[in-house]
């Protein structure tokens, strides 16, 4: 009996000691939870459906890992979306007209300087798009074998100061938008936005005082559109050389050095 005792108080023994163990060595809820959250990753991709309605999570991953540059080499279409003239009297007053051609061609010889572009060319008013969304303007860049697409625009708010006593004032705050479209990928390779006031005095040699307005927004855009320019330049000019791209399989490749002949 006494053995059998002490076989019995030696098992209870066991038994407690095991469970205060597994009780010292178990977590609280609180420091599990904690534990799952900080080892858990930020999703790389989005929890909702509704977003991908348009791109889905694989299209966005391979777009935001694609490195698209300008090509060596290459031809750049420019083409103007939106009006020419904020005001009726731009399309009458010559003066105007010949600021904006002129405006015009240096954007033209700006892109043309560029080392890696080797021809540049106005998208005729022909060629242009109906609707002025990123597909059709690829399709147009594509019909004439552009490789990078310049869509730029300028727009303006113009006001004016009247005066009792003297000549009234012309005021115009004009901006200009470019974008530098990769016309195989769709990719935006480059933006530039810059704004220029400009302000002006009647003289009376003009016609009518809505053409000294337009004759200050012409010249405001012409000077926001020459930043641009400058913007758009200095980075076709120091933008990275792009990958090699296979043109059997249509494939990113890293460029292939030359091979040395033996001799």
């Amino acid at each position: 009996m006494r053995l059998a005792a002490v076989v019995t108080c030696w098992i209870a023994f066991c038994i407690s000691a095991g469970g205060c163990g597994a009780q010292g060595t178990s977590d609280s809820p609180g420091e599990t939870l904690l534990a799952k959250t900080s080892s858990d990753e930020a999703p790389a991709a989005s929890l909702f459906k509704a977003d991908q309605a348009v791109l889905s999570n694989e299209d966005i991953e391979k777009i935001l890992s694609a490195k698209v540059y300008p090509p060596m080499q290459g031809r750049v279409a420019m083409i103007r979306i939106g009006g020419k003239y904020g005001t009726r009297w731009g399309e009458w007053s010559e003066q105007v007209a010949q600021l904006d051609q002129q405006t015009t061609a240096d954007l033209l010889g700006k892109v043309r300087s560029s080392k890696r572009v080797s021809d540049a060319l106005l998208l005729p008013t022909l060629l242009q798009p109906a609707r002025t969304t990123i597909p059709y303007l690829r399709e147009a860049a594509a019909r004439v074998q552009g490789d990078t697409l310049l869509i730029y625009r300028t727009f303006s708010q113009t006001y004016q100061v009247q005066r009792v006593f003297g000549n009234d004032d012309v005021r115009a705050y004009c901006t200009a938008e470019a974008v530098l479209l990769d016309t195989r990928t769709g990719i935006v390779t480059y933006t530039s936005v810059a704004s220029e006031p400009f302000s002006a005095h009647k003289t009376g040699k003009e016609i009518s005082f809505e053409e000294t307005v337009a004759l200050a927004e012409q010249q405001a855009a012409a000077r926001a559109l020459r930043k641009v320019g400058d913007d758009v330049l200095k980075f076709l000019n120091e933008a990275p050389a792009p990958a090699a791209r296979s043109t059997t399989e249509g494939r990113i490749t890293s460029p292939v050095s030359p091979q040395t002949t033996q001799p």
